[in-house]
């Protein structure tokens, strides 16, 4: 990503791209408006509607497939040509299948989505065959990085769109289905000039590039050739043959396949408000028309989204495959936070002035009000950041959960078309509802699954004295859930304390003047220092001039479940001459759902081998408690923690 991971490469060009696709779509339903009447109109809002939903549920993921798998080859040098094969006949497969059941089910569909008009099934099958082709050759495009062709696809299709609807418009025609197979001719005709360069660089060997690794000397956010000669120079890769390396199982497999789900469900979702309108007033054709103009209108924010998923899937993806967790993270982050202001930034003037440039723009029937347009806004910003964090989900391998969310947040979207409330208010309600109930867990499973302070078994982090643990240990202190910890910490009252595994100084610094903080790992000290505080690594420890009994407590946090019980035993002999007589020791370790997200936690420490270590040291255990919620919790909240205060004997032999 550009600038630290703002910007994904090629979002700049298919930005540019997806505002001409999106002037183009806009003209097409404003001139539809102006040559076809309400009924006609309701028509073809119900072909988008349904083109949109099942065609883009279908086809969207087989892009991102592609996408994620032909980068993945890029990077390691292997061919892509069969993965475009795989791709297509994939596609064909779907397509086919679609088509079929349009076919056996044509009577009763044009009777209840179309009014008895069976001629607009011909434009719907069409729609869905473009969208089958456009989405293939983006996937490939974007998985080469090849953003200019991609564009050019996006503005030329927005380009014949308008012309196409100029045209029907000029020509005096108010047929819904002439209207309709524009959603067919204009995406296949952009896709002709660029086939050939897709299928070029398709047909080209690949060298594989030098893999990074994040430098040590400059933090996680550098890289570095991870492979060199004695001389500095980059390892020699060999070619690959076009026609080799069969995909397997782990490309466009099995995990399309919950991939297409989720994106069902999600457009199902995102086309909610017309299609249950449609399904609760099938008689009101202007409440149809008037919502499929609104949410036009209210999901400008999704063409820059368009614009910067397809370089960010890929970036995701290659930061994921490095082992860049927290890069995964920044980005989501960035990309979904963004989404969701610009979001609040396009939402306030489309509920002030929706209804008056619906009407006069978009030919929309007045039935609409400015709440309305606030909900149906409130609804497209959580859709949105929903889309954004499913990339996250996708480049972390979460295809099931990816489904999952999306599938809860349809099934929140029909329980709430149940609501007692008019089918405007009620469709528009159950919009907002299921979009930010998917929103909702897939930012809980990223969260889970991107959480910096987790590392990966056998990853480098699994050593704590390393940079990388340091690292963790810095963002994890960022985390808005420490203020119950201090709290507790204070309401102790432990005097002058020794910090034995300080760390970074997350709790020494909130002990009282004069504590000092130990620990084996240099770059944690010293960033313990940076912030202003005393620490020592064991050895410099041992070279001051501090003495036994010279602290009111000892803190020994998180430290113990990192170590064998001999090596605890000894860190706790070493380290309890140093209290007063009389003075406290305080152990706290995490329970079962802490214990089970570190990989550097040796043995499992509860209440019972806290008393046991402790009395072994000498000392007199005074209380056991959980903190900060009940011990029951402890299985499912990971922050939930054994504390033991015990007290040193009151004199020294």
């Amino acid at each position: 990503m550009r600038a630290g991971g703002v910007v994904p490469r090629g979002t700049g060009l298919v930005g540019v791209g997806m505002v001409v696709n999106a002037a183009g779509a806009y003209a097409h339903l404003a001139l539809a408006g102006r040559g076809l009447g309400t009924a006609g109109m309701a028509g073809l809002s119900v072909v988008w509607a349904v083109a949109f939903s099942v065609g883009i549920g279908l086809f969207f993921p087989l892009e991102q497939e592609l996408t994620r798998t032909v980068a993945a080859r890029v990077a390691g040098g292997a061919a892509t040509g069969p993965l475009l094969r795989r791709g297509a006949t994939v596609a064909a497969g779907l397509l086919a299948g679609v088509v079929l059941l349009l076919a056996a089910a044509h009577r009763p569909l044009a009777r209840l989505a179309f009014d008895g008009d069976a001629a607009l099934l011909w434009p719907l099958a069409g729609a869905l065959s473009a969208l089958a082709a456009a989405h293939t050759l983006r996937g490939l495009l974007a998985g080469h990085a090849r953003f200019a062709a991609y564009a050019w696809q996006l503005a030329l299709d927005g380009a014949l769109r308008l012309a196409s609807a100029a045209a029907l418009l000029l020509t005096g025609s108010h047929s819904p289905t002439a209207f309709a197979l524009v959603l067919t001719t204009s995406p296949l005709l952009a896709c002709l000039p660029v086939l050939p360069t897709a299928l070029r660089t398709a047909a080209r060997p690949l060298t594989a590039a030098a893999p990074t690794v994040p430098s040590p000397a400059r933090g996680p956010r550098s890289a570095t050739p991870a492979a060199r000669g004695p001389l500095g120079e980059p390892p020699r890769t060999e070619r690959t043959a076009p026609g080799s390396a069969k995909p397997g199982p782990g490309e466009i497999g099995r995990g399309l396949v919950a991939l297409v789900g989720g994106a069902v469900f999600a457009q199902a979702l995102a086309n909610a408000p017309v299609l249950g309108a449609k399904g609760l007033a099938p008689g009101d054709a202007a409440l149809v028309t008037a919502l499929l103009c609104a949410l036009t209108l209210v999901r400008v924010p999704q063409f820059a989204v368009g614009a910067l998923q397809a370089g960010l899937l890929r970036e995701l993806t290659v930061r994921q495959q490095r082992g860049d967790r927290a890069g995964v993270a920044r980005g989501v982050r960035r990309s979904a936070g963004g989404m969701a202001a610009l979001g609040v930034v396009c939402t306030v003037p489309a509920a002030l002035a929706g209804p008056w440039v619906t009407e006069r723009l978009l030919a929309a029937p007045p039935v609409l009000g400015h709440l309305d347009f606030a909900a149906l806004g409130l609804g497209t910003t959580g859709y949105l950041v929903a889309y954004l964090l499913g990339n996250g989900t996708l480049a972390t391998g979460g295809h099931r959960p990816q489904a999952l969310a999306w599938a809860a947040g349809a099934a929140v979207t029909a329980a709430a078309l149940a609501l007692p409330c008019p089918p405007g208010p009620r469709v528009e309600a159950a919009y907002a509802l299921g979009s930010w109930t998917a929103a909702a867990l897939l930012a809980a499973r990223l969260i889970r699954t991107l959480r910096v302070d987790t590392p990966v078994k056998g990853a480098p982090m699994a050593d704590t004295a390393s940079p990388d643990y340091t690292t963790r240990l810095l963002a994890r202190r960022l985390l808005p859930t420490q203020a119950p910890y201090r709290w507790n910490l204070r309401r102790l009252r432990l005097g002058r304390v020794l910090d034995v595994g300080c760390g970074v100084g997350r709790n020494l610094r909130h002990c009282a003047p004069g504590s000092v903080g130990v620990d084996h790992n240099a770059h944690s000290v010293a960033a313990a220092r940076a912030r202003g505080l005393t620490a020592y690594t064991p050895e410099e420890f041992a070279a001051t001039d501090c003495v036994p009994g010279s602290f009111d407590s000892l803190l020994c946090a998180h430290v113990l479940e990192h170590l064998d019980a001999a090596k605890a035993a000894a860190l706790l002999a070493t380290y309890l001459p140093y209290v007063r007589p009389g003075g406290r020791a305080v152990l706290i370790t995490p329970q079962e759902a802490g214990f089970a997200s570190d990989a550097t936690h040796v043995r499992f420490v509860g209440f019972a081998e806290l008393e046991e270590e402790a009395r072994a040291a000498g000392l007199n255990v005074r209380r056991a408690y959980s903190f900060p919620l009940p011990r029951a919790a402890g299985r499912l909240f990971r922050h939930n923690e054994f504390v033991l205060v015990s007290t040193a004997p009151g004199r020294r032999a």
